[in-house]
């Protein structure tokens, strides 16, 4: 039996088809057309910035990608798959769609969605974000909420504690604005390069991804660093969307009573120290012990060309070294925290070693104050 092949007119008009003139088979004209099967992962937040890959078919051509409308960049892999950045959008279930040859891929429903969640911001006036260091407030239009904070100098510092899944650090980017280093947890420090060409106001510069519920603390540090096109070293912090709530950390000072030292300290009354005065030692036996009930601590020290190396215990684990050298004195600065801990009570002891950093000059340990999530015992 001959098998008669359905044919369609290069004039009618027909969503998702690739005719290109002439007559042509129905099912090669379904076959080279591009297409979508899949989105993962399927949600992202508001701010944009997710990377989201893109399966489907005859994608090597593709010349736009969008989200709800919006285009979004994109790199293409291969001819069945597309990673692409999502952009900024509102809350809600949008369509995702790529574009090639003057055709767009159809809308397959869940199959090509993408859910947009809401997030909350808190301004970088909110009092609940702790900064050390100097930094100088822009009133502008262009930052969110009216205004944001600045620096260039050395010991600036910003640490967000909060409740929940995810944050976004708002900031700017431009030909003034360089490296900044930022860690989750206390872990591994990531660098952010914040160069652009030109100015750019309440974006998405970083993110944390998707974490475990509970409680978590981020440090962003300005490192005097810059890509080679840029030409200064600035740092901006505009305001922090989060999937959850920030929380208060209470300063404690090393002069509190409930702060077990041992050994030889000295006291230094200094306007450059929190509270007007910190503790330091380089003397065999010095140590510090604090016991808390929370679920975070950060020891806010002094680093500087004096200063050694000191080893930290959490709940009597293996002890940590904390290198305090700088080339600069840097005071009210966060040197170690125990990043998320479960809620309880914990003990955490700091100890002169007498060793340094071959650049430092001396072996000094500093304690200007502590900052807890929770409260001293």
């Amino acid at each position: 039996m001959n098998r008669v092949l359905q044919t369609v007119d290069p004039e009618t008009s027909m969503t998702g088809m690739c005719v290109t003139g002439g007559r042509l088979d129905l099912a090669k004209a379904v076959e080279s057309c591009v297409s979508i099967s899949g989105v993962a992962p399927a949600s992202g937040y508001t701010p944009g910035g997710t990377s989201v890959v893109i399966s489907g078919r005859n994608l090597t051509d593709v010349s736009q990608v969008t989200f709800g409308g919006v285009a979004a960049s994109y790199k293409v892999n291969s001819s069945t798959q597309i990673t692409a950045t999502t952009p900024a959008h509102a809350p809600g279930k949008v369509a995702v769609a790529v574009t090639a040859d003057g055709v767009t891929s159809a809308d397959l429903g869940s199959a090509t969605e993408f859910t947009y969640k809401s997030l909350s911001r808190y301004e970088q006036t909110d009092p609940r974000i702790a900064y050390a260091g100097t930094w100088t407030v822009w009133n502008t239009g262009y930052a969110s909420g009216g205004s944001c904070k600045y620096s260039n100098l050395t010991g600036a510092s910003v640490t967000v504690n909060f409740t929940g899944t995810y944050l976004s650090w708002i900031g700017i980017k431009g030909p003034l604005y360089g490296i900044a280093s930022v860690s989750v947890d206390g872990g591994t420090a990531q660098s952010v390069d914040l160069y652009s060409p030109s100015s750019v106001f309440k974006t998405s510069v970083w993110n944390t991804g998707t974490l475990a519920s509970g409680t978590h603390t981020v440090k962003i540090t300005w490192t005097g660093t810059k890509n080679p096109s840029a030409t200064n070293t600035y740092i901006g912090v505009d305001a922090f969307d989060v999937v959850g709530s920030l929380i208060s950390s209470t300063r404690y000072e090393q002069s509190d009573s409930r702060l077990a030292y041992s050994g030889p300290w000295t006291t230094w009354n200094t306007g450059y120290a929190s509270g007007g005065s910190c503790k330091y030692s380089n003397l065999t036996g010095a140590s510090v012990t604090v016991n808390f009930t929370g679920t975070c601590l950060s020891w806010i020290g002094i680093k500087g060309p004096l200063y050694g190396i000191a080893s930290v215990s959490l709940d009597g684990g293996t002890a940590q070294l904390v290198d305090l050298y700088s080339p600069t004195s840097v005071f009210r600065t966060s040197v170690w925290n125990t990043g998320t801990l479960a809620s309880g009570t914990h003990t955490v002891t700091i100890t002169w070693t007498g060793t340094k950093n071959p650049s430092a000059t001396n072996t000094y340990v500093g304690v200007d104050g502590f900052d807890v999530v929770g409260t001293l015992n």
